[in-house]
């Protein structure tokens, strides 16, 4: 899936199974895990780049938490400009 802040821009990052790539540093992967809703994301050698709860997580939106209590609002780009041109 791949993720915007908007539902009509430029995506941030994408991911797929457990491995995401932001669209900036497309050669650069990343690990994610999500475990009793933490969303960790890691480098290639394991250190922990960042981690944010998991606050609501759909086939459209994705909702994050850091720890200063900062919402991370996303949206599935591809699937809504797939049904908005339609």
């Amino acid at each position: 899936m791949v993720w915007g802040e908007r539902q009509n821009e430029n995506a941030v990052f994408e991911i797929k199974n457990d491995t995401l790539k932001y669209i900036e540093y497309y050669n650069t992967t990343y690990l994610i895990s999500l475990d009793e809703n933490i969303f960790t994301i890691r480098y290639s050698d394991n250190k922990i780049l960042s981690q944010n709860r998991l606050l609501k997580l759909t086939k459209d939106s994705l909702v994050l938490e850091n720890d200063d209590k900062t919402l991370l609002k996303l949206f599935n780009t591809i699937d809504n400009k797939t049904s908005n041109s339609q």
